[in-house]
This record gives structure tokens, C-alpha cells and sequence, in this order.
């Protein structure tokens, strides 16, 4: 479920979209890429970054479980 769009947020550009889903929900990537960072974060819990063609960046936050590593490639889906 889309819980925030493109654009601006409360008066801040926000450069991204942000989804929602039922805890437990496995995250999937959305496109092929390499993790390019794995940890803790204080705002966004357990985080992963993709970066993918184009250097196009997904950002995968508040996660119960990181079960990836930087370096590691993923495929979309």
C-alpha cells in the first residue's frame, strides 16, 4: 500500500515513495542490483540499500530481519 508519495511532504521535498505492508511481509527487491549497505539505523530500523542500473538507489527500511549482505547481488522480485 503506498503510504507517502513523490514529492513534497509536509513542506520537504521528499525524493522517494514509501510503502507499507503487514509485519512479516517478505521485502522484495525492485529491480536487479548489489546491496551496497546493510545496518541499523536510529529512524529506519534495519536497513538495506540497493543500487541499481543507473545508479538508481532503493532504500528497504524498518525490516524485522536483514538476510542479505553488501556486496551481495539480487534480482528483482
Amino acid at each position: 500500500m503506498l503510504y507517502s508519495g513523490f514529492g513534497l511532504r509536509h513542506g520537504v521535498r521528499h525524493d522517494g515513495i514509501d510503502l507499507c505492508a503487514p509485519e512479516g511481509t517478505p521485502v522484495l527487491a525492485a529491480a536487479d542490483g548489489e546491496v551496497i549497505y546493510v545496518g541499523v539505523d536510529k529512524a529506519f530500523g534495519h536497513l538495506v540499500l540497493i543500487q541499481h542500473a543507473d545508479r538508481l538507489v532503493t532504500v528497504y527500511a524498518h525490516n524485522r530481519d536483514i538476510t542479505v549482505r553488501v556486496g551481495q547481488r539480487v534480482q528483482a522480485g
